[in-house]
């Protein structure tokens, strides 16, 4: 699915259930500061806890190599690449989106956690392509930065 700096996300399916997940795969060894930073990212994930615009952490578990971040799948790319894959955005749509995307932070900060890189390639456009939904959703990357992702 994605290969960034420090992790590789994957799709996953869980075996018994036929259900689909994101799995964040994150290297050991190419960690620049500790396995501190994914502790802490897994423990911000933890205390957001589940809510309907905010990317759930589903499971954790860790080998030798690397650590491993089961969550929600979220599909369709980011808000960004879609507005300007369709060339417009109607403001019935932004309304509906921003009033999510205010929800989801509400509900970060209320539990003591800040977005710090908050922008439209960082938005899920999971759904915004039907006429009545916008989901915005909110996940973790390492150093702690809360990030909107697909």
């Amino acid at each position: 699915m994605f290969r960034g700096h420090f992790a590789e996300v994957r799709t996953c399916t869980d075996v018994e259930t036929n259900t689909k997940f994101a799995i964040k795969i994150i290297d050991k060894k190419d960690l620049v500061k500790s396995a501190e930073t994914v502790k802490e990212e897994v423990a911000i994930l933890r205390q957001v806890g589940h809510h309907k615009h905010v990317v759930a952490l589903e499971d954790t578990f860790e080998d030798e190599k690397q650590f491993y971040l089961v969550m929600e799948l979220c599909e369709g790319g980011d808000l960004f690449s879609k507005i300007v894959q369709e060339g417009k955005y109607s403001e019935k749509r932004a309304i509906r989106c921003c009033r999510q995307l205010a929800d989801a932070l509400q509900w970060i900060h209320k539990r003591g956690v800040t977005h710090r890189d908050l922008k439209a390639c960082h938005i899920s456009s999971h759904l915004i392509s039907c006429h009545c939904h916008c989901h915005c959703h909110l996940t973790c990357c390492c150093d702690a930065v809360m990030m909107v992702t697909a």
